[in-house]
């Protein structure tokens, strides 16, 4: 779909593997239902208040139909290490984005101008949320990064719950705020 979508533009080069902590074939979780936007490498938590409530409407996950197929994982820093610079960087992991950050030296990091990461409080995957997300603010924090906007804050409408934020994230090396 991406190739599809970006056939014009000849800039473009495509991986196909997930990046993370180690090198490595794992279990991707699929949700087929939802042409697959909410797969992660991390396994669905079927007792979600946000899958049993249906929180995520658009996203089908009340309807969850799992399954999973074995995936190349790349060290993120391995990958980082063949880029001379980046503009901007996108993680939107699906609560994976910890293990690709983490595992990033200090020269990666600093070839980062600017940073956008999802950044989950949600409960739909077996993992600590709460705890991911202020790892991550810490380590970037730690690595010279501010936050500057939060964007697309997607709410529960049931009880106004913050589910997951897109968080943008500057270099303060390029940017001084």
């Amino acid at each position: 779909k991406l190739k599809k979508n970006t056939q014009k533009l000849k800039s473009i080069k495509y991986y196909n593997f997930a990046l993370g902590n180690e090198n490595e074939k794992k279990f991707i979780f699929i949700n087929e239902n939802n042409n697959m936007s909410s797969s992660s490498l991390i396994p669905f938590n079927f007792k979600s208040n946000s899958i049993i409530k249906n929180y995520h409407k658009k996203d089908k996950l009340h309807l969850l139909k799992n399954k999973k197929e074995i995936i190349d994982i790349v060290k993120s820093n391995s990958f980082f290490n063949k880029l001379k610079k980046i503009d901007y960087c996108k993680i939107d992991t699906q609560g994976y984005e910890f293990n690709i950050l983490n595992n990033l030296n200090n020269r990666n990091f600093s070839k980062i101008k600017l940073l956008k990461v999802e950044l989950m409080l949600d409960d739909i995957y077996l993992y600590n949320s709460q705890k991911n997300f202020s790892k991550i603010i810490n380590l970037l924090i730690n690595k010279n990064f501010k936050m500057f906007d939060i964007s697309n804050i997607y709410k529960n409408i049931k009880d106004a719950r913050t589910l997951w934020i897109d968080c943008f994230f500057v270099n303060t090396k390029y940017y001084p705020i």
